[in-house]
């Protein structure tokens, strides 16, 4: 049955694709976590030369709380990142197993599961980020070149996305669970 339902196994151009991409982004990922990590100690470190360029641009503002929250926002940023990062090793894993022909497995049911909490807590995350970058950017907002244009705030893409998953899940579990019965038939 495995071998008629996906003939091409690990081979499938679509599996090698999503598995490519996946890995792709989790590269990305990585970096953009590495970089916060590198940035956040130089900002906190070299508050003299952020402060005398926001000056430089025209803020006249008490620049104490702007270095304190540009911080925030680096720290904050890690959370979504850190959990799409574990959203991609998860989608990895569910790649492998239906590339090895064992695409309703309760293992996989809990995996879509995984992914659909992750995916709503990537969309929770971004409230506070969101928050934080909109007051900063009130704060800059008279400054040259700056906009302040700052989404709060659920996609609803992401919405979607996380409902979606957890819908896929459950049908993932009734398979599982056919699959079962079927094979302590037989």
């Amino acid at each position: 049955m495995t071998d008629t339902a996906f003939p091409a196994g690990r081979k499938d151009p679509l599996l090698i694709a999503a598995r490519l991409i996946a890995v792709f982004m989790m590269v990305i990922m990585g970096i953009a976590m590495g970089a916060l990590l590198i940035a956040l100690p130089v900002v906190l470190v070299k508050q003299a030369d952020v402060i005398a360029e926001l000056a430089k641009q025209g803020f006249s503002g008490n620049p104490g709380p702007i270095i304190w929250a540009i911080a925030g926002v680096m720290v904050l940023a890690l959370l979504p990142l850190g959990l799409i990062f574990r959203f991609l090793v998860t989608l990895n894993q569910l790649i492998d197993s239906v590339g090895q022909g064992e695409p309703f497995a309760a293992e996989n049911a809990g995996r879509l599961s995984r992914m659909g909490w992750l995916a709503l807590a990537v969309q929770l995350s971004a409230i506070p980020l969101g928050a934080l970058g909109y007051w900063i950017a009130q704060q800059l907002k008279g400054m040259e070149g700056v906009q302040a244009d700052v989404d709060i705030g659920f996609s609803g893409n992401g919405l979607v996305l996380a409902l979606l998953l957890f819908i896929l899940a459950r049908i993932f579990r009734h398979g599982a669970a056919m699959r079962e019965e079927l094979e302590g038939t037989v």
